[in-house]
C-alpha cells in the first residue's frame, strides 16, 4: 500500500531548460449552453497523467473519457472532484460539458512518475524543469520502505538529500532544471511523485 508521507525545500534559480515541463494551461474554454461539449485530445506516452479542472462558480462540470477508438472509458461530475488521471498512456479525446449553469472552464496536466526500488543501491533518477514556480511534488511510497530523495542542479551539484518519511512534499522554486534522485536506506517497494502546481496544491485536503 502506497504511504503519504509532507520536506519543503525552497530552491534558487537556475539555468532555463529546453525540456518541457507538461502544462495544458492553454486549454480552456466557455460552455454558452447545456447541449455544447468542448472536446480535447490528449497524447501521452507516461503512464500516469493527472488533469486538473477549473470553471466558473455556479457550474455542474463533467466530463467523459473516450479511448482511441471512440470508446467511453470514464465518465466524472468535477464537482464532485477536479482532478482526473488517464492510464495506460495514448490518445484520449475528453469531451467536457455542463449539466446545469454555463461559463468558463479551464484544465492543467501533469505528469505523475512512478517507479520501484527493488535493490539495495537502486538510484531512480527524475528530471524537473521549466516548470510553474512553485512546483510541490507529492511523494506516495510503500510501507517499510525508507525513502531517501536528492536533489541535484542541472550541473550534477547536489543541493540537499531528504528523508521523504520526515515529509513527503518537495518544493521546487525558480523554474530551471533539477535531478530527483530516489533511493531507500532500508526496505523495497514502490514509489509515485504527482505534481502540483501553487493554486492547485493549495486546494489539496491538508
Amino acid at each position: 500500500m502506497l504511504k503519504r508521507s509532507i520536506v519543503f525545500l525552497f530552491l534558487a534559480f537556475l539555468p532555463f531548460c529546453s525540456m518541457a515541463f507538461i502544462s495544458m494551461s492553454a486549454m480552456q474554454g466557455t460552455i454558452k449552453s447545456g447541449s455544447q461539449v468542448d472536446r480535447i485530445l490528449v497524447k501521452t506516452d507516461h503512464q500516469l497523467l493527472n488533469v486538473v479542472f477549473e470553471s466558473a462558480k455556479g457550474m455542474k462540470l463533467w466530463v467523459k473519457i473516450k479511448g482511441q477508438t471512440g470508446n467511453l472509458l470514464a465518465e466524472y461530475d468535477l464537482n464532485t472532484a477536479n482532478l482526473i488521471t488517464l492510464n495506460g498512456g495514448g490518445q484520449f479525446t475528453l469531451e467536457i460539458y455542463s449539466k446545469g449553469g454555463t461559463g468558463d472552464w479551464k484544465c492543467f496536466a501533469y505528469d505523475t512518475e512512478e517507479g520501484s526500488i527493488t535493490s539495495k543501491g537502486q538510484v531512480d533518477k527524475v528530471t524537473v524543469c521549466n516548470f510553474p514556480s512553485p512546483l510541490y511534488l507529492i511523494f506516495e511510497y510503500d510501507e517499510g520502505l525508507a525513502l531517501y530523495a536528492r536533489i541535484k542542479g542541472k550541473d550534477g551539484a547536489s543541493l540537499g538529500e531528504f528523508s521523504i518519511e520526515e515529509g513527503n512534499v518537495l518544493t521546487l522554486e525558480g523554474g530551471g532544471e533539477y535531478q530527483v534522485e530516489l533511493f531507500a536506506k532500508a526496505g523495497i517497494g514502490s514509489w509515485r511523485i504527482y505534481y502540483y502546481n501553487k493554486a492547485e496544491y493549495d486546494k489539496l485536503p491538508k
